[in-house]
């Protein structure tokens, strides 16, 4: 792999990186749904006009940083709070 390509794909991952770090708190008291984190993810990237990955890229990077998510009704992550995107965009 070129070093050109390398230095894409990190530009590419840093919407990913940014998106985490802006839009995900640790909550003890609250859960989030594993199935608003790319909806969230993309409409954050659209806004800020960055690089939209692919949703298993996203939920990789999600599974590393948090773990499995916990399988109820619904997968899951508890102790964690997903910010609404307007309070995200005023950043």
């Amino acid at each position: 792999m070129t070093s050109i390509k390398k230095l894409e794909i990190i530009k590419n991952q840093d919407s990913i990186f940014k998106w985490f770090n802006d839009s995900i708190i640790k909550n003890n008291n609250d859960h989030m749904h594993r199935a608003r984190l790319y909806g969230n993810y993309k409409s954050y990237c659209k806004e800020k006009k960055y690089f939209i990955m692919k949703k298993s890229e996203v939920l990789y990077y999600i599974y590393e940083k948090l773990g499995q998510p916990l399988k109820n009704c619904d997968y899951i992550y508890k102790g964690y709070q997903l910010i609404s995107l307007k309070n995200t965009l005023k950043k």
